[in-house]
């Protein structure tokens, strides 16, 4: 099921995205969702890098020895 999403731009936003739905013969509805997906996965990305970090930084910033990890996943020719 699709849902109708009201969305305000400026002008020159608007502009931009005009100009380039015409030339890709797209419409404005697929770049306004494309880009919405694109910057929901980044926010979704971004959360699971910043709760890495601090499951880090709680482990004193611990690293392990590039050998070491490969050894120990079975990496090693």
């Amino acid at each position: 099921m699709k849902t109708v999403l009201t969305v305000k731009l400026d002008e020159d936003l608007n502009r931009v995205l005009s100009e380039r739905a015409i030339r890709e013969g797209r419409s404005k509805s697929f770049y306004v969702r494309e880009g919405l997906i694109q910057y929901l996965e980044d926010l979704e990305d971004l959360e699971v890098a910043d709760a890495a970090y601090k499951d880090w930084a709680a482990d004193d910033f611990k690293t392990h020895k590039w050998e070491d990890v490969r050894l120990r996943l079975g990496l090693d020719d």
